[in-house]
This record gives structure tokens, C-alpha cells and sequence, in this order.
């Protein structure tokens, strides 16, 4: 019954130029997140992913204390651009909640570019969905929810999940011009 937020911003940039949209997690319950996975939809004729970097609320430690981290990342991401979806993933072995992400903050930033000929105006969301994959290795299902959650005594704990979705938007804010009206 417990929620975790996740959720996307929304910024401006220019044809042909560079952004960056912070993703947050916020009401993390206690203990914790052992593991958080999801995927970004985004219009892949607007944008572009250049890359996704891991933000402050991973930074717990745990990279230079999971000895599985050198066989797997910690923060790993996905890129499908020819598809308009890039896959993030953070998760430890380590059972200590110490090492797991708590509180609210930036899990990740995308870094990417806006269209050259992407027309003024133009949006594109940034939607967080669960990861494109069937639900197990045994199934045909495909996966409907996002994993955010840890284990206890080998029981999977899922948290709840609720997005918010952010967008990129071409052009930057135009402010009109002011007319000097009469005096009289």
C-alpha cells in the first residue's frame, strides 16, 4: 500500500540544441529501494537520448561496496533511440538497507537533443512506463508494472508507483511586445 513518486520535468530548448530533464523519486518508505526499474517513451522524431546519468539520490555507497557491481551495474541504462525509449535500472545485492536509495531526490538525468528540424513549439513527452519485457523468462506476457521494492527473507516487496510524466518543448518562452496605448 505504500507509493513511491516518480516523476519527470519539463524543460525548453532550441532546434538542434542540447537539454537535460531530471527524473526524482520522492516517498521512498522504509526501508527503502533494494531495485528500481522503468523505461522513458519520448517522440523519437522530436528528440534524441545522448546519455542518462545516475543523480545524487544514488549515491549511497553501494558502488564501492557491492561486489556484484563490477559483474553489473549499480545505475544501468538502455538507449533504443531508433525506437523512442531508453530502459534505467538501479539495483544492489547487498541486503543492508544502509546502501538502498531513501528519502526523495534526482535518481537520474537525461541528457539529450532536440531535432534540428524540429518545429517551434513542438512537445514531446517523457512518459515513465514499466520495461518493455514479458512479465518472467517463462512467459508471454508482456511486463505492466514499474519494479521498485526489495526482498525480505526471499519475499519480493513491490511498492506502489505513481508517474508523473515531464516533456521537452521546442522554442523558448516569447515574451509579446508592449504597446504604449494613448495617453488620453
Amino acid at each position: 500500500g505504500e507509493t513511491v513518486q516518480i516523476s519527470a520535468g519539463n524543460v525548453k530548448a532550441e532546434a538542434g540544441e542540447t537539454f537535460e530533464v531530471e527524473v526524482t523519486l520522492a516517498d521512498i518508505p522504509n526501508p527503502g529501494v533494494r531495485g528500481c526499474s522503468f523505461s522513458i517513451e519520448f517522440d523519437k522524431s522530436i528528440i534524441t537520448i545522448d546519455d542518462i546519468v545516475a543523480g545524487e539520490l544514488t549515491k549511497t555507497g553501494v558502488d564501492s561496496s557491492d561486489p556484484s557491481a563490477s559483474m553489473l551495474p549499480i545505475f544501468n541504462v538502455s538507449k533504443e533511440n531508433d525506437e523512442g525509449f531508453a530502459s534505467v535500472m538501479w539495483s544492489t545485492a547487498i541486503d543492508d538497507s544502509t546502501y538502498w536509495l531513501k528519502g526523495e531526490g534526482v535518481l537520474c538525468t537525461i541528457k539529450g537533443t532536440v531535432a534540428s528540424d524540429a518545429k517551434n513549439g513542438a512537445k514531446s513527452s517523457i512518459d515513465i512506463v514499466p520495461v518493455r519485457r514479458n512479465e518472467n523468462s517463462e512467459s508471454s506476457v508482456a511486463n505492466d508494472v514499474i519494479d521498485c521494492g526489495y526482498m525480505k527473507d526471499d519475499v519480493r516487496v513491490s511498492y506502489e508507483v505513481k508517474t508523473t510524466s515531464g516533456s521537452v518543448t521546442v522554442g523558448t518562452d516569447v515574451v509579446a511586445a508592449k504597446l504604449k496605448g494613448d495617453a488620453n
